[in-house]
C-alpha cells in the first residue's frame, strides 16, 4: 500500500492503525493526495478500513478504496454553475424592478399596481436567496414570511 500511495500513507496507515486500536472499522474516511500512476495525478478516495478477526486477535485490516474523484469535481462544478446562475437571476430581477421603479414615475393612476408588481419582485429575489443558500433543498418558513 506504501507503494502504492507513498504521499497518503501517513493518512491511511492512521486509519489502518485506529481500526486495529479500537477493533472497530472505519467508514467513509475521506482521503485525499496524489497517486504513483498516473504520476503526481491528485485524486480523491471514500476510505473504509474493517479488521480481520481470529479468534480474539487483528489478524489484517482489509480496506475499500473508492475513487470519488470524478464525482467530487462534478460536484465542485455544480456548485460554481449554480452560484453563477444564482447571480445572473438577481441580476435580472434587479434590471427588472428597476424597469418597474422608471416606470411608477410616470405611472399616474397605476402606481398601486407597479408598487405591488416591485414588492412581487423583492419577495421573489428575497426567496430566490433563501433557496440556494440552501442548495434549493429547503428554507426556513419563517425567514420567508418575516421580511413581509
Amino acid at each position: 500500500m506504501r507503494k502504492i500511495t507513498p504521499e497518503l500513507w501517513d493518512e491511511i496507515g492512521g486509519i489502518f492503525e485506529i481500526a486495529i486500536a479500537t477493533g472497530q472499522p472505519v467508514l467513509s474516511h475521506r482521503v485525499e493526495g496524489a497517486t504513483v500512476s498516473p504520476a503526481g495525478e491528485r485524486r480523491v478516495f471514500m476510505t473504509d478500513c474493517h479488521p480481520v478477526r481470529i479468534g480474539n486477535g487483528i489478524l489484517a485490516i482489509g480496506a475499500i478504496f473508492h475513487d470519488i474523484t470524478e464525482q467530487t469535481e462534478m460536484q465542485a462544478e455544480r456548485c460554481r454553475v449554480m452560484l453563477e446562475l444564482q447571480h445572473r437571476n438577481q441580476n435580472i430581477l434587479s434590471n427588472v424592478l428597476a424597469l418597474v421603479r422608471r416606470a411608477r414615475r410616470d405611472a399616474g393612476p397605476a402606481v398601486g399596481v407597479l408598487d405591488i408588481v416591485a414588492m412581487w419582485i423583492k419577495a421573489r429575489s428575497n426567496t430566490q436567496k433563501l433557496l440556494t443558500q440552501e442548495n434549493w433543498y429547503a428554507a426556513n418558513i419563517y425567514a420567508l414570511i418575516r421580511p413581509e
